[in-house]
């Protein structure tokens, strides 16, 4: 059922439209008025980021969401969590068959690995990653 405006939430309406027209132009401020007066919530404007600029996206969000949520979801938007790659013996390292992947979600990385490994941050090497290697391949060649 569609919700009854009061007289008061009319004019505030009434207000909002009035002054689309004299613009055409519709500002977040505007926009948040609107979802305030159809939901009762504040609303705010806000840029989630990404890598470079281009990436950003811009959204509104409702005063129920906290910044926490916010960066939250940048890190799941833009997928700029962290990947590690988890070897239960130093001499596995160059054997992937003998480990797991572990992708975490936080900017507090490190910390939030070892919770999700459940042990203590002096069990544990870290190594970050420093680039990749490329051989080159060759076959024979005949003319």
């Amino acid at each position: 059922m569609a919700k009854k405006y009061t007289k008061q939430e009319i004019h505030k309406w009434k207000l909002l439209i009035e002054d689309y027209f004299k613009t055409y132009y519709l500002s977040e401020e505007m926009i948040c008025n609107a979802l305030f007066l159809m939901t009762g919530k504040k609303w705010q404007f806000e840029t989630i980021r990404g890598c470079s600029q281009s990436d950003w996206q811009q959204c509104y969000v409702s005063e129920e969401i906290t910044s926490d949520m916010l960066k939250y979801l940048e890190i799941c938007y833009f997928n700029t969590g962290c990947e590690y790659r988890v070897y239960e013996n130093k001499e596995d390292f160059d054997n992937e068959e003998n480990s797991f992947s572990v992708y975490v979600d936080s900017y507090d990385s490190e910390q939030n690995l070892i919770d999700n490994l459940g042990c203590d941050k002096e069990e544990i090497e870290i190594y970050k990653i420093t680039g990749y290697t490329r051989n080159a391949c060759y076959e024979r060649y005949s003319f």
